[in-house]
This record gives C-alpha cells, sequence and structure tokens, in this order.
C-alpha cells in the first residue's frame, strides 16, 4: 500500500511506475475529448440569469460584480509524465486545496474552474480580495500553507513536474465579459449575468467608454468609432 505524508507528497512506491503509461494514456484520451456540435442552442432568456444553472444561454450575456476581485490562475504541468508518483500527489493535492477553501463560505472565494490537458491541470479562481487569498494560503489550519516547503524542496530536487502561478488584482469597471450559446462560466458563474444590450453591447460600452452603440455590422464587416480611452 503507498503511504500519504500530511503535505501530499507520495512515498516511493516501485508498483506505481507500471501504471504511469497506462493513465497518460488516459490523460491523453481525455485531451482529445471534444464535445459535438450543436445543432440547436436552447436556454433560457431573462433580464438576469442564475449563474449556477447548466443549461446553454442562447444570447450574449455579459458578467458584472459589485466592486473589484482578483483572479488567480495556478497550474501544475507534468515534464515527465510516466512518472505518476510525482505529479499525482501534486495534481491531488491542488484539488483538496480548491474543495477546501470552497466549502468554507467565509473565505473570500467567489468562484473556481479546473481545467484538465494531457500535461497540465491549471484552476481559475475569482476572488473578493487579495487579502482573502492570502490568508487562506498562509492559513495553517489549511493544507496549503503546511504543503508549501516540501512541495518547493521538491521543483528544487527534480524537473518532473512543474507549478506556475498568475494573480491579477481587477478594479472596479476595468474588464468587461462576454459570454454566448455557453452555459455560465469564467467570471460568469461569479457575478451577475445580464444580457448584453444598451450600453452593455459592445466591449466599449461595458467599460464605460460609449453608450453601447460605438460599431455596427455592415455588409462587408462592421463600422465603429474611435474610442477616447485616455
Amino acid at each position: 500500500m503507498d503511504s500519504v505524508h500530511e503535505s501530499g507528497v507520495w512515498t516511493h512506491d516501485a508498483g506505481i511506475y507500471s501504471a504511469g503509461k497506462t493513465i497518460a494514456f488516459a490523460l491523453h484520451i481525455v485531451d482529445c475529448v471534444r464535445l459535438p456540435a450543436c445543432d440547436q442552442a436552447t436556454g433560457p432568456r431573462a433580464d438576469e440569469y442564475d449563474p449556477t444553472m447548466s443549461e446553454i444561454i442562447d444570447e450574449q450575456v455579459t458578467a458584472e460584480l459589485d466592486g473589484g476581485f482578483v483572479v488567480f490562475r495556478l497550474g501544475t504541468r507534468i515534464n515527465t509524465l510516466w512518472k505518476v508518483h510525482k505529479w499525482f500527489p501534486i495534481f491531488r493535492a491542488a484539488r483538496k486545496m480548491v474543495d477546501e477553501v470552497d466549502a468554507d463560505s467565509d473565505s473570500g472565494l467567489l468562484a473556481f474552474e479546473r481545467r484538465v490537458g494531457m500535461r497540465a491541470l491549471e484552476i481559475v479562481q475569482y476572488w473578493r480580495s487579495f487579502e482573502d487569498l492570502r490568508n487562506y494560503a498562509l492559513d495553517s489550519e489549511f493544507s496549503h500553507a503546511p504543503s508549501m516547503k516540501s512541495t518547493m524542496e521538491q521543483m528544487e530536487r527534480c524537473d518532473d513536474v512543474g507549478i506556475w502561478h498568475e494573480l491579477y488584482v481587477i478594479g472596479d469597471d476595468s474588464y468587461e465579459t462576454a459570454y454566448h450559446n455557453t452555459p455560465p462560466t469564467g467570471l460568469g458563474t461569479a457575478g451577475t449575468l445580464s444580457p448584453a444590450e444598451g450600453t452593455r453591447r459592445t466591449a466599449a460600452g461595458r467599460l464605460g467608454l460609449t453608450e453601447g452603440d460605438d460599431f455596427s455590422y455592415e455588409p462587408r464587416g462592421v463600422e465603429a468609432e474611435s474610442v477616447d480611452t485616455g
């Protein structure tokens, strides 16, 4: 039997090597799966949509949040696929961390998404503030802080797996979004979804730079007005 340290790193088990190629192939299959084409999109229409719904919204909508927020992208890259004992514990620990903070309604985490590829796992999180994110990351009562040291030591010992992150602090009215023929996704799972009409019709309108009438569709393209971004 494998044993697992609290840090989330497996002890060595020779048997796990034999599973490496099988799991790598399975990941490849997952990465290659594509959804079939949609013949007809169906979904509700309303002044606002529930961000927890799973139905496709068959009109263009936009997502908005009250005040600023933080976008945190956390990723793991598998550099050596067959060394499952190196990267799988990190994948599993990342899942545990997201699940535990999501279960805490006071954490400040607004929403998150997981994206899995053949060699990569990415988690995109939306937080109310950088302070909330930092408080979680350094809180010893959660699993992230205790595992930081052992994970960094593993990164320094070998390059079989890599970890990266990006963080963006977004101010109020300094972003815009648009979604069409999708269920709520991205910021749409954290904010309020509304039809992209009126001042919300164009990107410049959603940024508060125009009244949403700064371009129109023409037979050979679009006709656009200049926008003052100063």
